[in-house]
């Protein structure tokens, strides 16, 4: 079993976001240095929901190894460090959908301990808090934050913006980004 690689001494470092569920999964990509975060990727895969649960489960490992294999940083690019960010489940109450998407984290955090990718996790207000500056922002403020600091030309689907999210929050907690890149850009698209 591979050991989780070490990301802290890479010079850039690629963090995919994942924004898990049962029935739709969003994946983004960045790399993040200490002056920019770089948009790669980003796409909201929706799981076959008349396939049964199992099946969809496996398909959610499939689409998370092929973003790994897509997105994992090669041989040539050993300036780079990759690192994973999740978005923590929030438990307000006990409803039948929380056991189905702690058994999809399971598959993907099976998926990213498989090739020794570090995972991080962020509770939802502190992902908004870190994207938007406001821990209780909107989708819609989130989705249009996430554009902004990637400079994507439109705003992602609501999976994939969170996905983003997260691996943007990653990208300034770590430090790998400076807070005043990201608040260069909040305070140029709110003027």
């Amino acid at each position: 079993m591979p050991e989780v690689q070490a990301v802290a001494a890479a010079a850039v470092v690629r963090i995919i976001g994942i924004d898990p569920g049962s029935k739709r999964v969003g994946v983004g990509v960045i790399d993040a240095s200490h002056d920019y975060v770089k948009h790669l990727f980003h796409a909201t895969h929706v799981l076959d929901e008349e396939k049964t649960f199992p099946v969809r489960l496996v398909q959610l490992g499939e689409l998370i190894d092929e973003a790994l294999r897509n997105w994992m940083p090669t041989m040539v690019e050993a300036e780079f460090g990759m690192v994973a960010a999740l978005e923590a489940p929030v438990f307000r109450m006990a409803t039948p959908t929380i056991f189905p998407v702690v058994e999809a984290r399971g598959v993907i955090l099976q998926s990213l301990g498989r090739v020794g990718v570090a995972v991080a996790e962020y509770q939802p207000q502190t992902v908004k808090l870190r994207v938007t500056g406001y821990g209780r922002a909107r989708k819609p403020q989130v989705k249009a934050a996430v554009r902004d600091i990637l400079g994507l030309p439109k705003k992602p689907q609501e999976d994939a913006a969170d996905a983003l999210a997260v691996a943007i929050c990653h990208a300034v907690v770590s430090g790998l980004v400076g807070r005043e890149i990201i608040e260069r850009v909040r305070v140029s698209a709110v003027s």
